[in-house]
């Protein structure tokens, strides 16, 4: 794992990254598609005005 990878994750796990923005990154061969997946099957954080 690399530092752009923990960069997307923390930015996932604190809602500031979408799905869009990690596939962008695959396709920019920034983070690899295993990664993607390990980071999209991180729990986020819930959003102060989400309902619950």
């Amino acid at each position: 794992m690399n530092a752009v990878y923990n960069l997307f994750l923390r930015n996932w796990i604190n809602c500031r990254a979408t799905e869009e923005q990690i596939d962008l990154a695959v396709a920019k061969s920034l983070i690899t598609a295993e990664e993607a997946i390990r980071i999209k099957e991180t729990k986020q954080c819930k959003l102060n005005n989400e309902d619950e």
